[in-house]
């Protein structure tokens, strides 16, 4: 099966489902979703793909080697379009929505959503102008404080010999909501 859209994934679950978030390889295709009951999860005719919204705006699924096909020329398919990097995505019940935040052209991006597959309009977390040579961005329901008000997120930085630093260094960004 080809499956170029999910070669990396962030598997999150939701009551019966497993979610799953797919990019490309690297940082610059876009997020496409699968998802999978999770007594379904080793049975791959089971996968269903998001290909779009109908015209009453109600999501379509395809299930199998069907979906993977239906999605794979389809930008309307696009949960969050190009580009997409080391995704993560949470459940904030202070924002009473779903968190995503990813990398994306040298800035940690966060998106939120009811649904998980609308997402709004992004906020820049952080920018490599802060961080040189920065990416990530993960998220997860434990690294909240006072009911998700306070969030934590994970950025990284691998430093170059041209930096005179050496290595990989992950720090902690705290951001907290109004």
């Amino acid at each position: 099966h080809e499956a170029e859209h999910f070669l990396q994934i962030f598997p999150y679950r939701v009551d019966d489902y497993v979610y799953l978030f797919g990019l490309t390889a690297g940082r610059f295709g876009g997020c496409k979703l699968g998802r999978v009951k999770v007594e379904n999860i080793e049975s791959f005719d089971e996968y269903e793909y998001f290909v779009g919204k109908d015209e009453d705006s109600t999501p379509i699924w395809i299930k199998g080697v069907e979906g993977l096909n239906a999605l794979k020329f389809n930008d309307d398919s696009y949960i969050v379009e190009p580009q997409v990097g080391e995704l993560s995505v949470c459940y904030n019940a202070y924002l009473k929505k779903y968190v995503m935040s990813f990398y994306s052209e040298n800035k940690i991006i966060m998106r939120l959503s009811d649904d998980l597959i609308s997402w709004s309009d992004y906020e820049v977390i952080t920018t490599a102008n802060e961080f040189i040579q920065l990416y990530g961005g993960f998220s997860h329901e434990l690294y909240m404080e006072e009911n998700g008000k306070v969030m934590y997120f994970l950025i990284s930085q691998y430093m170059n010999k041209t930096l005179s630093e050496e290595g990989y260094n992950v720090r902690l960004l705290k951001v907290v909501f109004n």
